[in-house]
């Protein structure tokens, strides 16, 4: 991966709402579960998690795809 576009990827995070940056990280850099995002989110269900890291990764592509 170059430079450019690990940053285009860091803008996009840096975009994205406070809880869906936080979800992408604990799935992604902590390698979490969702239902340990539910948890650690304090998250009713753990669709709700998987809501987030749906709309998180749908903005994200959409950001992506802009530039």
């Amino acid at each position: 991966m170059t430079k450019k576009n690990l940053k285009k990827i860091q803008d996009a995070i840096n975009k994205l709402t406070c809880r869906q940056r936080q979800a992408i990280l604990l799935l992604y850099e902590e390698g979490m579960s969702y239902k340990e995002i539910s948890v650690a989110m304090d998250l009713n269900e753990v669709k709700s998690a998987r809501k987030v890291v749906y709309r998180a990764l749908t903005t994200l592509k959409s950001l992506l795809q802009k530039k």
